[in-house]
């Protein structure tokens, strides 16, 4: 080749900054805080980047990175 350098990304592909995100898991959603570790049900936001998780049993709510999370699993539960 001569001298063409790129990112090994197609040439339609958009950057990581430009690229839809999925939209933020619904109220009700079962999902894992990577930040603390902890299994949490959404109660409400998004606020910007945030949401508000409560433990699937009842308990104090607290505010979670929407980037941080991913859907809880039955091992999870």
């Amino acid at each position: 080749m001569s001298g063409v350098t790129g990112t090994g990304a197609p040439p339609d592909t958009p950057p990581d900054s430009e690229r839809e995100q999925s939209p933020p898991p619904a109220p009700g959603t079962l999902v894992r805080n990577l930040a603390t570790n902890r299994v949490g049900r959404i109660m409400d936001g998004p606020w910007g980047t945030r949401v508000a998780l409560r433990p699937p049993s009842g308990g104090t709510e607290w505010d979670a990175e929407l980037d941080r999370l991913e859907p809880a699993t039955t091992l999870d539960l």
